[in-house]
């Protein structure tokens, strides 16, 4: 049973590549980021957690694909074991402006 991260509105749903039934927004577009937020490489635990981090950065942006990118540019700072990016600079400039305004939960991985 595959359990994965729906990367728009941090709910935990069944399957990587379909549509999230809470927001009904399709994956991603990327099959390795997708397949990166599922059951394959996190526990459902460390899946929950990080849709915490979803659930934090969204009242500090009304724009999607802004929010996503922030999303990435968190995991990539602080958990580069799930996924590394190098976004442009000004990409980043904004992501990191993002976070800063976030309260983001604390968050252990461990070996998930």
């Amino acid at each position: 049973m595959t359990q994965a991260l729906c990367l728009s509105c941090g709910n935990v749903k069944f399957g990587a590549l379909v549509p999230c039934p809470k927001c009904g927004v399709p994956n991603c577009g990327n099959i390795d980021v997708n397949i990166a937020f599922s059951d394959h490489h996190l526990s459902e635990a460390a899946l929950k957690a990080l849709g915490g981090i979803i659930h934090a950065i969204e009242p500090h942006s009304s724009d999607p694909a802004e929010r996503f990118w922030t999303f990435i540019e968190y995991v990539s700072l602080n958990h580069p074991r799930i996924l590394k990016v190098n976004l442009a600079p000004e990409a980043k400039e904004t992501c990191d402006a993002i976070l800063a305004k976030a309260t983001l939960p604390q968050l252990d991985l461990g070996k998930s």
